[in-house]
């Protein structure tokens, strides 16, 4: 059937929706181009054909069965072409929301799974992300990813589950977090200690 690796693509896609990001499946991409390529080409020859017809009433009767074999290759290159820009939008959606999720440094395993131009991309987008956020912050940087959803409460109460030391919070105030002690801290500071496992959060 034409055009059926690049419909295995986004069979691929929909597999993977609520999963994370699969290996770059480059093979399948290569087959589609090369499908593409011999498809163009044979229509290439086609046309040639019928330009020549005009001019040569002797192959005339050739010219109208070559027409729709002509308009389904087309078609089925529209189809590849449409499925594989698919394919690489998605996944950049993907990369973009990996950096909101997890952060700037994705972990070995995901890194596996993308391409070099994806990474290069992956780079770029946090780049131009951690610029705007230090460009929004009056003396400091205003990290945008620590809520998606805004906080309820400015401040939460957390309760230290190791001994860490000095920390030093988002206005400058610095709190020894021993083991067992308990503050009232901003929500931003709270959730960066719960997410590194120093406190937890006491309801």
């Amino acid at each position: 059937m034409l055009a059926s690796k690049a419909h295995e693509l986004i069979k691929e896609l929909d597999r993977s929706r609520d999963t994370v990001l699969p290996p770059y499946n480059i093979e399948t991409i290569r087959l589609c181009q090369l499908e593409a390529n011999e498809l163009f080409r044979q229509n290439y020859e086609d046309v040639q054909t019928v330009v020549q017809t005009n001019t040569d009433n002797s192959s005339a009767t050739s010219a109208p069965t070559l027409m729709p074999t002509i308009s389904i290759r087309h078609a089925a290159i529209q189809r590849i072409k449409r499925c594989l820009l698919a394919y690489v939008y998605h996944r950049m959606n993907k990369i973009k929301s990996l950096r909101w999720s997890i952060g700037p440094v994705l972990p070995e395993h995901m890194r596996n799974n993308l391409s070099i131009d994806e990474l290069e991309f992956f780079s770029n987008y946090n780049q131009t992300l951690s610029s705007y956020m230090r460009s929004i912050g009056n003396n400091h940087s205003l990290d945008l990813t620590s809520f998606m959803i805004p906080p309820k409460k400015l401040f939460a109460h957390i309760k230290c589950i190791q001994d860490y030391g000095p920390y030093e919070t988002s206005d400058g105030t610095i709190i020894q977090l021993t083991f067992n002690s308990e503050h009232y801290v901003l929500t931003s500071d709270a959730e960066h200690l719960i997410q590194r496992k120093i406190a937890e959060h006491i309801v």
